[in-house]
């Protein structure tokens, strides 16, 4: 145990492999974890040690607020964590609970607050009410003070990558010949199948990439596939004939992700919103160079002809002119781009000082509290009530 155990509730989408490995790691650090989350989410693989409760998941964020407000009045944690702006953190604030640190994850505080008026005020609402917020890249945070206007306890703490865990050192001959023949060069494709990830961007790229090196084959997963885009993909694919180059896998566990990304020569990442997210750097924790979207957050991590490219995301040409430069160094190229990009995670991205951090904060809001939990449930619907009329 790594400090005095807490009760910690997690609030957010418990289907999301993030909060799920965020919930095991702290119940192996010995806290008493919870998870909460609307009915309308499907739990990730939890441990047995993590409790998950579901309120009901409704529009309403006055209904949301009160369902949140009666679970943690039950379970009278010692921090609250939620996660995601509009998915935990406006509920979190509007049931009035304290302590409570929010972690903004990219697009709830990049695109989510240009949708409207209402939604900015929302946004700048919650990030002010919360007792600490993170993010995970100082882009992010710079936005999170112009939104909000707060700098104090508003701090950068990535997610961190377990480098044991994540590691070029894997048995993957096996699955990269399960990939592609032995003479193919394999590129990765693991973000969600939707369209803000622009894998329709990354066909129209590969197409041209196959005209210069045909003996190359491009892994796409199907993780959280929007069922009409990923229609509309294989349909472009059949047009520009590039169906046969190409690899549909379901989405990968874990436990087998160091593998593809060992088994890989490239990862390619192009949404056209990142924070950066965790499958950049666990590639780059894996020594797999990686083209990643040109976007501010991104490119405080990901540094080009050091660990990789960086392109505009919307860009097929310079999509294709990066895979094919990518493709045309030398293995020992790749492997120093590799190596560059380990000692970055290990340096910037250790999934243990996270962790270590982020008990410091919980240990901090919870001795500061005083004895029991502490909300007012007339403030609770005073400030769902103004949240819901803006």
């Amino acid at each position: 145990m790594h400090s005095s155990a807490l009760s910690i509730a997690l609030l957010g989408d418990a289907g999301s492999p993030h909060l799920a490995r965020l919930a095991a790691d702290l119940a192996g650090r010995g806290h008493r974890i919870t998870v909460l989350t609307p009915d309308t989410k499907a739990p990730a693989p939890l441990r047995l040690e993590v409790k998950v409760v579901s309120y009901r998941g409704t529009a309403s964020l006055l209904a949301r607020a009160r369902a949140v407000h009666k679970a943690l009045n039950e379970l009278r944690p010692d921090v609250l964590h939620s996660h995601f702006i509009n998915t935990g953190g406006y509920p979190a604030v509007a049931s009035g609970f304290h302590p409570h640190v929010m972690t903004v994850w990219g697009s709830d505080a990049l695109l989510l607050p240009q949708r409207s008026t209402a939604a900015r005020l929302q946004t700048a609402l919650a990030l002010r009410s919360a007792d600490w917020v993170l993010s995970p890249a100082e882009a992010l945070r710079e936005v999170i003070t112009r939104l909000s206007g707060r700098r104090a306890r508003n701090e950068v703490l990535p997610w961190g990558v377990d480098t044991a865990h994540f590691s070029r050192r894997q048995e993957a001959g096996e699955l990269r010949r399960a990939l592609a023949p032995a003479d193919h060069a394999v590129v990765l494709s693991l973000r969600s199948l939707t369209p803000l990830y622009n894998q329709h961007v990354l066909f129209e790229a590969w197409a041209e990439v196959r005209k210069v090196y045909p003996r190359s084959i491009l892994v796409v997963s199907r993780y959280l596939a929007d069922p009409a885009y990923e229609a509309s993909l294989r349909e472009q694919a059949d047009r520009l004939g590039i169906a046969g180059s190409l690899r549909w896998i379901e989405p990968v566990s874990y436990d087998e992700l160091p593998l593809y990304y060992a088994a890989a020569d490239l990862l390619v990442s192009i949404p056209s919103s990142d924070a950066p997210a965790l499958t950049i750097l666990e590639a780059l924790a894996c020594e797999t160079p990686v083209i990643a979207s040109d976007l501010p957050a991104v490119r405080q991590w990901l540094t080009p002809g050091v660990h990789g490219d960086l392109v505009q995301p919307e860009s097929a040409a310079e999509v294709a002119a990066s895979l094919k430069q990518m493709l045309a160094m030398k293995d020992d190229e790749r492997a120093c781009l590799g190596k560059a990009g380990r000692e970055l995670v290990g340096q910037r991205a250790d999934r243990g000082r996270s962790l270590d951090r982020l008990e410091a904060i919980y240990q901090t809001l919870a001795a500061s509290r005083g004895e029991g939990s502490s909300f007012s449930y007339l403030r609770t619907l005073r400030t769902a009530m103004g949240m819901q009329a803006r």
